[in-house]
């Protein structure tokens, strides 16, 4: 857990989602275009923070009725299983201008790989480092030494 938050937070990039199973025409897919000017700020207490950066995951959605005007979003760290492995839980979603409208994503990715300036959560892979087929791919913004 030092690694991901230095003892009391660190900041990271989403550099690349690998996502071989979902449609790329479905509302919530998510691309490393929405997410790449983003930063996430995992914290000593689990929590995982975001500050959006200008391309939005959902703005594309404009139905006439209603439109993605708010990005949504909630993370966490967890310890499951024996031994403990650390997962992600994480969920993206959208409201529109007065909340009557929303949609979301949640899905649980485990730690797969670790160092001071990479992190991957994967979903589903073949137990090879770097064979992933659902992953969310982590940079540090800066390492600390």
């Amino acid at each position: 857990m030092s690694l991901i938050h230095c003892d009391s937070q660190k900041s990271w990039r989403l550099v690349e989602v690998i996502d071989d199973y979902s449609d790329e025409t479905d509302d919530f897919f998510i691309t490393a275009d929405c997410v790449s000017d983003d930063v996430y700020t995992f914290m000593a207490n689990k929590e995982v923070e975001i500050t959006y950066g200008k391309v939005l995951c959902f703005d594309h959605l404009d139905e006439g009725l209603f439109s993605a005007d708010h990005e949504q979003f909630s993370a966490t760290l967890k310890m499951i299983g024996d031994p403990e492995s650390i997962y992600l839980s994480f969920g993206r979603g959208y409201a529109n201008e007065d909340h009557t409208v929303f949609g979301s994503t949640f899905s649980s990715y485990r730690l797969s790989e670790l160092s001071e300036d990479r992190m991957v959560f994967s979903h589903s892979n073949s137990g090879i480092i770097g064979d992933y087929h659902e992953a969310y791919i982590f940079e540090a913004i800066e390492v600390l030494e």
